[in-house]
């Protein structure tokens, strides 16, 4: 059984590291996988080790502005996919992202077939997967019209999957997705009641796969008298990491000791940097940018660690989270999406209010700075990744799964 894997950008470029722990354990699994990395930059390159038989592919993006455009036919077309899932449509503004999505989906299909990118796939019995439940999962379907696999399965996260998130209230073609594929994997259970919830009569189809990752061992609490707090995401609105600047100013004059260092970039890194410097005199800050999960690893391995933070708006069940409760560090997030499900007060950490205020996020890390029994946090946020976050766990669990239903051999 062959297997076709849709994804945005690995292993090209630096997204989605979280795939790097599960694709060793899916080669396991298939005689040989195709990866078609749909919306990379131009420029990108293989940037992760790949198992023998795995080949992959990129479709670079292209501009919205052209998508867009191109996607003003769907206003008009008689396609009876699209049309039935204009009726979902209440405004305009909704069409015209209807119309986007597919003229993006389209486009990025017609370059996999024209370049011949699935050839060496579908001949023989294969499966899709898709990484997401939104284009990829689009082009999924279309492949699967030119040629039928054994079965299609997607998984879904966050902003692929709840409709609130987005700024038009509104995701395309969900129903059409639920039905076309055979299993649907939400990485919280946060995200498979959601989807039972509104899509009752499809519920078997949808079951919680969480992802989960490598054991690169424990890392060491400070013993030097400096508090060491991580937070490790995009920098972009709905990441808030603006507000982390702001609890710790209110305790710049206390008497913690506290270095601080983030990562990862995006659109808002220099305003929150120029924040910092404006308001963080007495506490040590880094910014370490977009830096290679590697180079992650190697920081909690080499460098004691001990509080991560995540003050998201939105979530799924955070990879970063669960690489900190990994090595032993406690953690202070907000309770969105599934997160309630890594962060359990007393055992992994604290949650706090998604509409938390500064000083509450600052007497939560107080609080950690004062506690006495330390070791014990640690140990415990050990135990807990060990019983449900292991990589090897969940993804033998899944593809074990699905081997068994589909007799895989």
């Amino acid at each position: 059984m062959n297997l076709l894997m849709l994804t945005k950008f690995y292993p090209f470029g630096k997204g989605e590291t979280f795939i790097e722990n599960e694709i060793g354990i899916i080669a396991e699994y298939f005689e040989s996988i195709t990866i078609i990395a749909c919306d990379t930059d131009k420029k990108d390159c293989i940037t992760r080790t790949l198992p023998e038989n795995v080949t992959a592919f990129k479709v670079p993006a292209k501009s919205k502005y052209r998508d867009l455009i191109s996607g003003l036919n769907c206003l008009f077309t008689k396609d009876k996919i699209v049309c039935t899932e204009r009726i979902e449509c209440r405004n305009l503004a909704r069409k015209i992202f209807l119309g986007y999505f597919e003229a993006k989906s389209t486009r990025i299909y017609n370059s996999i077939m024209t370049n011949g990118y699935a050839e060496k796939i579908i001949d023989e019995p294969f499966a899709i997967y898709s990484y997401w439940l939104f284009v990829t999962a689009r082009v999924g379907i279309l492949i699967s019209k030119k040629r039928q696999p054994v079965y299609k399965i997607t998984r879904a996260h966050g902003y692929d999957l709840y409709e609130e998130r987005n700024e038009l209230k509104y995701l395309p073609y969900r129903k059409l997705f639920l039905k076309e594929y055979d299993e649907i994997f939400p990485c919280s259970e946060h995200g498979t009641v959601h989807l039972k919830c509104k899509y009752p009569d499809l519920s078997g189809k949808v079951k919680t796969s969480f992802l989960g990752t490598k054991d690169c061992g424990v890392s060491e609490e400070s013993r030097d008298g400096l508090f060491r707090i991580i937070s490790c995401s995009r920098v972009e609105p709905v990441k808030r990491v603006h507000r982390i600047v702001e609890a710790l100013h209110i305790l710049e004059n206390s008497d913690l000791n506290i270095e601080w260092i983030h990562i990862g970039d995006g659109v808002d890194r220099e305003k929150i940097e120029r924040k910092a410097v404006k308001n963080l005199h007495n506490i040590k800050y880094r910014f370490l940018g977009n830096i290679s999960n590697s180079d992650v690893l190697d920081l909690y391995k080499k460098q004691p660690i001990d509080l991560f933070v995540n003050v998201s708006s939105s979530e799924g069940v955070p990879v970063s989270i669960m690489e900190a409760i990994s090595f032993g560090v406690p953690v202070i997030a907000t309770d969105v999406g599934g997160t309630s499900e890594i962060v359990i007060d007393g055992v992994t950490g604290s949650l706090i209010d998604a509409d938390f205020t500064d000083k509450e996020l600052a007497e939560a890390i107080r609080k950690f700075f004062k506690e006495e029994n330390f070791s014990v946090k640690r140990k415990s946020c050990r135990k807990y990744w060990e019983e449900h976050f292991q990589a090897d766990d969940n993804y033998h669990q899944l593809y074990g799964f699905l081997k068994m239903k589909y007799h895989l051999h």
